[in-house]
């Protein structure tokens, strides 16, 4: 009898965003039978067509499954389609989506699809938590960047969608560990798709934390370059069939970035902040200060 394929089942992202696509179709071509929940309120409705002709050209060994809305009922019905193409599922892989640049106060419809992202994720794992416990195995995958672990300005409705599936992965795993389900978080710095807002409310109180944005997202600041290494091993771990003895994993981060991570975990608040204020209000920098303007609410 041939062995069963391995089934992987991926939640968030969208076929436009460069990192998501590519980890699905490295699984597709490690053998995964890989379905993709894709949450149809990422996409603008401008954008349709194009997001049409990227599903068209995912390989072969790739399911796309619709997901409606993040509703009990609607992620019911997709994991009952999986289930039902595929029989079990070995492994859930949640991706967070792109990430919106900008001051909280001038986002937009953002904040409502970054929230909706996790909680979708949330809603599909406990959709298919009680087979998993029954088959006495399984595994669950966070994705995110450093955000989880180290909130940035202008990055804050991010911060706070990846920072809840960090803390609710960590709960969950004590859960469900003794069960045979194996749940880990993967810190990299693939999945981060950053874009500065063109159409945005503009808010001058706001003018120099923009320019300290598009300073550091601008290319004079960057993270470790992204290769095909980074992907296989994200690929290797969801493939795992064992048990991981860690919760958190850091898959192609720098050590720069993890150094700074465990330094400002051990600063106290305010020093941050400092820090932070200093640098932004340097007339001397690469920002120029302004003098706050009061605006009418």
């Amino acid at each position: 009898m041939a062995e069963r394929a391995w089934v992987t089942v991926c939640i968030g992202g969208a076929p436009g965003e460069a990192d998501c696509a590519a980890l699905v179709e490295q699984l597709a071509h490690r053998g995964h039978v890989v379905f993709w929940l894709l949450l149809s309120e990422h996409w603008p409705q401008k954008a349709g067509s194009a997001v049409v002709s990227q599903i068209s050209e995912i390989k072969r060994g790739v399911n796309i499954v619709s997901l409606a809305s993040p509703a009990w009922s609607d992620v019911v019905a997709a994991v009952t389609r999986v289930y039902r193409g595929a029989g079990a599922i070995d492994a859930l892989v949640c991706m967070t989506s792109s990430v919106c640049i900008a001051p909280f106060e001038e986002t937009g419809v953002s904040p409502e699809l970054e929230l909706y992202s996790a909680a979708t994720a949330m809603s599909v794992i406990k959709a298919v938590l009680a087979k998993m416990r029954r088959r006495g195995r399984g595994k669950i995958v966070f994705l995110s960047d450093v955000s989880s672990s180290l909130a940035f300005p202008g990055g804050a409705v991010h911060a706070a969608a990846t920072c809840s599936l960090l803390a609710f992965g960590k709960a969950l795993r004590l859960e469900v560990h003794h069960l045979g389900i194996d749940v880990t978080f993967i810190t990299t710095n693939t999945f981060r798709q950053i874009s500065l807002p063109v159409e945005s409310k503009h808010i001058a109180d706001y003018d120099v934390l923009r320019s300290w944005l598009h300073w550091v997202h601008s290319g004079r600041i960057k993270s470790s370059i992204v290769d095909a290494d980074v992907f296989q091993k994200i690929v290797d771990h969801v493939g795992y069939e064992g048990r991981t003895l860690a919760y958190h994993h850091w898959i192609g981060v720098s050590w720069l970035n993890r150094a700074f991570v465990a330094v400002r975990s051990l600063v106290p608040g305010w020093v941050g902040d400092w820090l932070y204020s200093r640098l932004v209000q340097n007339p001397y920098g690469p920002f120029q200060a302004r003098k706050p303007v009061a605006t009418e609410l």
